[in-house]
């Protein structure tokens, strides 16, 4: 039961990581946050804080950052960058666990299964 209970709280740190970068990346990078959602729906809770709807759904599974119609706009660059800063949120969560020069040589090794 509590190895559940663990993979259920990774799971949420990571989650939760990924969707702060995401959406401080998208706001540095000029896209207006129109929601951020934790889980999936339907929704449980709803809640308004400096202009953005933040939501807690029902499904404990993903997150999400919607950005408003103006993303459509942004040049190609911009959004890449705001897909790779939640990614590179991967990788500091990683170094802040196991340590820089172990992140670095399992991302060189591919992070091997065991």
């Amino acid at each position: 039961m509590t190895g559940f209970v663990l993979i259920f709280l990774a799971a949420f740190l990571i989650i939760c990581n990924y969707i702060i970068f995401q959406a401080i990346g998208g706001k540095i990078l000029g896209a207006k946050i129109d929601e951020i959602g934790l889980f999936l729906s339907p929704s449980i809770f709803k809640f308004k804080l400096f202009g953005i709807n933040f939501s807690l759904n029902s499904i404990p599974l993903g997150a999400y950052v919607k950005f408003s119609d103006e993303f459509e706009q942004l040049q190609p660059i911009r959004k890449i960058l705001i897909v790779l800063i939640g990614l590179f949120s991967y990788f500091l969560l990683a170094v802040v666990f196991i340590g820089f020069s172990e992140t670095i040589q399992k991302t060189l090794t591919l992070f091997p299964q065991i």
